[in-house]
């Protein structure tokens, strides 16, 4: 939760989920994400078979 920064918000100062929004409004915002041990122990599928993966960096595997 908040570990990224809202890009609507960084582009443009504005963010039509205000408070609700899942994202940082800033970085007083930006929290530290606490990372898993077992985080992307696993390959990716997709990746591995086509080289592509919609998920990017979200991705809960390894690419």
């Amino acid at each position: 939760f908040k570990t990224e920064l809202c890009t609507k918000y960084v582009l443009s100062n504005e963010c039509p989920y205000n408070e609700k929004c899942q994202f940082a409004h800033g970085l007083k915002e930006l929290q530290t994400r606490q990372v898993n041990p077992k985080f992307k122990s696993k390959m990716c599928k997709n990746y591995n078979k086509t080289g592509y993966c919609r998920y990017g960096d979200r991705c809960q595997f390894k690419h």
